[in-house]
């Protein structure tokens, strides 16, 4: 619950309301109250914790944990709390499939593997406050060469506050 109790944010005429100046994956806490055509005022509703985010339906998706490989062909998300995630070999997230990654998630690759969007769709929600990392590692913590990230298809990618360290190249878009 928050801290610092309740401000007004926004007044209504109808059932639902459109609250501005809201970060998505920032948590929101909210409380309804009415006010009649006659003035009367009700009272307070129950306190309901809210979260905005970028797309609808997005913390319902799958979450992954730990190592990744092979294919994605569905819908998935990757969770800074499931986190840090390692990539072993080419993982590929394929023409039908859609990953997200929420801000703050770390992922580590191994050396020579790398992440491949071949026709799916990749979006990254990383923040200023809380990017999202993709690096290369060796056993013994080092970083390393990964192949970095490849584009190719009829994919579509969106990436906010990532960085990529250690790869041989970071982004290559193949025709």
């Amino acid at each position: 619950t928050p801290s610092s109790g309740f401000v007004p944010l926004t007044e209504t005429e109808f059932n639902e309301a459109e609250i501005p100046d809201l970060f998505n994956f920032d948590p929101v806490f909210v409380r309804i109250l009415a006010l009649d055509r006659a003035g009367n005022l009700s009272v307070p509703s129950a306190t309901v914790k809210g979260m905005p985010l970028p797309e609808p339906d997005l913390l319902a998706r799958p979450a992954l944990s730990g190592l990744l490989s092979g294919t994605l062909e569905g819908k998935a998300i990757l969770t800074a709390s499931g986190g840090p995630y390692t990539v072993r070999g080419e993982w590929v997230v394929g023409p039908e499939a859609d990953l997200a990654v929420e801000p703050g998630v770390v992922v580590q690759f191994e050396p020579g593997a790398g992440l491949s969007i071949l026709g799916g769709r990749l979006s990254v929600y990383g923040r200023k406050d809380r990017p999202v990392s993709f690096s290369g590692l060796t056993a013994d913590g080092q970083q390393s060469g990964f192949t970095g990230l490849i584009l190719s298809g009829a994919g579509e990618v969106l990436l906010q506050h990532v960085t990529i360290e250690g790869a041989a190249v970071g982004i290559e878009i193949r025709n």
